[in-house]
């Protein structure tokens, strides 16, 4: 495997992938592990030749050992620093990602997050929906990379159309609509706002800085559910997905496990700490967790989306 620095945005989710943590993060750039070639490596290790379907099993199960041997991803940086790297390196002014590189990467956070996401915003598939999400439930996502600008008016109508689409070509009952980019221009909040007061119509703005920390959260301490936690984004939330709403929506994330904590019946992934508390036994522990942790992402969003754009930029302008 090669990783091409100059071409690394550091959004840590080949680290997350990595099922024997061989990558890490150095400097803002991912890194792989070099190992050198132990002399005498036969007394250790076996050469076989197989079958590919031999070879599949064999490492669908190495991969599993190893998978429990090894730790989950440690961010060895803050959080913030990530974020910060990521919008820096994936800016106009540095790598300037276009479609084909900010939409797939907006489909794999999707996908990590546990959604089945498609890029289909490339020519020959699905003309409209750049991002189509299929299960737990349908959705057209409309992507502005960085290099097409920031989600504005225009981005508002593409998401509409985008739902329209999906839920047409897969004959759904419901598809649901976002619009999700590196920055929100002037106005388009206004207009999500409009389409919701006049029709009815939820159209979430969210920037890719908030979907990475999303994603990071999912991967590290904080699992989400896609069709509970995540679908809450796409029908609860309107126009500028800001701190605010990201507040919000950890506030619900806590509250609804709390509350089956408190109740006895946990139906909904737990931040690992707190399931090792439970599984002991000890549900006084586990709540005690569960507000430390919530207390420790209240004031991790603080840090890490000062979010001035709203008011600088004017995300909730009337004009």
């Amino acid at each position: 495997m090669f990783i091409e620095p100059d071409g690394c945005s550091g959004c840590m989710l080949c680290v997350i992938r990595c099922p024997i943590n061989a990558i890490f993060l150095s400097n803002g750039v991912a890194c792989k592990r070099e190992y050198a070639q132990l002399e005498g490596y036969e007394q250790y290790v076996r050469e076989v030749e197989v079958n590919l379907e031999e070879k599949l099993t064999l490492t669908e199960k190495a991969l599993s050992l190893l998978s429990e041997l090894c730790a989950p991803p440690l961010y060895n940086q803050d959080v913030k620093d990530i974020l910060d790297n990521f919008e820096a390196k994936t800016s106009v002014t540095q790598l300037g990602w276009a479609q084909d590189q900010y939409y797939v990467w907006v489909r794999n956070c999707l996908r990590e997050l546990g959604l089945d996401a498609l890029y289909t915003g490339s020519a020959g598939k699905l003309k409209r929906a750049d991002v189509t999400l299929r299960a737990p439930f349908y959705a057209g996502i409309e992507v502005k990379s960085p290099a097409e600008g920031e989600i504005n008016v225009g981005a508002i109508r593409q998401a509409l159309d985008a739902a329209r689409e999906v839920r047409d070509a897969y004959g759904a009952d419901i598809a649901y609509r976002a619009v999700i980019g590196s920055g929100i221009a002037r106005g388009a909040h206004r207009r999500a706002i409009s389409w919701y007061n006049n029709d009815g119509v939820k159209i979430p703005l969210i920037r890719g800085r908030y979907l990475l920390y999303l994603t990071l959260k999912h991967q590290s301490h904080l699992p989400q559910l896609p069709q509970v936690d995540m679908r809450r984004i796409l029908t609860e939330y309107v126009g500028w997905f800001g701190k605010d709403e990201l507040q919000q929506y950890f506030k619900a994330y806590f509250g609804t496990r709390r509350n089956e904590i408190t109740s006895g019946t946990v139906t909904l992934p737990l931040p690992p700490v707190v399931t090792d508390y439970l599984a002991a036994g000890n549900s006084h522990d586990a709540l005690k967790e569960l507000e430390r942790l919530e207390n420790e992402t209240a004031g991790e969003i603080e840090r890490c989306f000062p979010d001035p754009e709203r008011k600088a930029r004017g995300g909730y302008a009337t004009d």
